[in-house]
């Protein structure tokens, strides 16, 4: 049985993204005020699940505003996530279990909920990093569930195929609980979450708007537009709406008090519906995907961020990855 098998199995199919908060107007140092600001308005509003990183370099900041706003003796009513970097798991085991212990210490939280490989970096690093991380998992330890972030199937398939030996061989293993991709109406791999989900993986979508692009009066699709005012809502929560009836957790996230009430939207929380998309809804937004988005966004970051602030940057190129599953 893996070690992970006896905790409760609860997964938000909603969390507040934490990314560039508190570092909107200089990303090399931490708006203290702004950090306290935005996730008091996000607690305030009803958020109870957080999205952090080792890369978003607001851990600090984040742990001292959610302890200011929410009470350290109900921890359990909160669920928080945490990432390691890639600069941490190119440099091995050691530095990989250093930063989890750490990030815990900068947020102030006696454990994780879930905790993330951010990128699969190469040279089977972030299998190196899965494994070192697998003795802290478990009900009363420092990681409750262990998952993944931006992992293609290639990389999966690559990293079960190292669990399966491993357990064949008669050793404990923990499998991958979920992974977290960036899921739009613009960029939605149905290859991709359809395969995840057949493995058993919950899956969360971060930049469900497409970096702000979705919402824009410029750039909206008219789709979005007309399904939003059939429903008498605001575009945003068409957006959540449709990727959790995908039972896919949905990361928005937004420094502004108004935006941040306007996207609090769980499917499982009836308060916070007051419409619900239709087959035909769902069906329009299902067929927006883009293929130029798919080539441009999608692959190009993909092969610099498995690499990224490390020796190996600039090493991997779009032609040189042969299968991408999705085309």
């Amino acid at each position: 049985m893996a070690a992970e098998d006896e905790t409760p199995d609860f997964f938000p199919l909603l969390a507040f993204g934490t990314y560039k908060v508190g570092r909107s107007s200089d990303p090399n140092t931490t708006d203290k005020a702004e950090v306290l600001r935005v996730i008091r308005d996000a607690v305030q509003a009803g958020y109870r699940a957080f999205d952090c990183a080792e890369f978003y370099g607001n851990e600090v900041e984040v742990g001292e505003a959610l302890w200011a706003s929410w009470p350290k003796e109900d921890r359990g009513s909160l669920y928080v996530i945490g990432k390691v970097w890639t600069s941490t798991i190119y440099a091995g085991p050691d530095a990989v279990v250093k930063q989890m212990e750490q990030s815990l210490r900068d947020l102030q939280a006696s454990y994780f909920d879930l905790f993330l490989i951010h990128w699969p970096v190469p040279e089977k690093k972030h299998i190196e990093a899965y494994k070192a991380l697998m003795p802290f998992v478990g009900p009363a330890k420092p990681i409750r569930r262990l998952g993944l972030s931006n992992y293609t199937v290639a990389d999966y398939t690559e990293l079960v195929a190292e669990l399966d030996g491993l357990e064949e061989a008669g050793k404990a293993v923990v499998r991958p609980y979920s992974n977290q991709f960036e899921v739009s109406p613009w960029l939605y791999r149905q290859k991709t979450i359809d395969f995840f989900q057949s493995e058993g993986l919950k899956l969360q979508a971060y930049r469900p708007f497409a970096d702000g692009r979705l919402l824009s009066a410029e750039k909206m699709p008219l789709e979005i537009r007309k399904i939003a005012e059939k429903h008498k809502t605001k575009p945003s929560r068409v957006l959540l709406q449709w990727i959790q009836k995908k039972n896919i957790q949905a990361l928005p996230k937004s420094c502004t008090k108004e935006r941040i009430v306007e996207n609090l939207l769980d499917v499982n929380d009836a308060k916070t519906m007051e419409f619900l998309l239709d087959k035909d809804d769902l069906e329009v937004l299902d067929s927006m995907h883009k293929s130029e988005e798919y080539e441009a966004t999608f692959k190009k970051n993909y092969v610099k961020c498995i690499v990224r602030d490390t020796p190996l940057a600039g090493s991997i190129t779009v032609d040189g990855i042969t299968d991408w599953h999705d085309g």
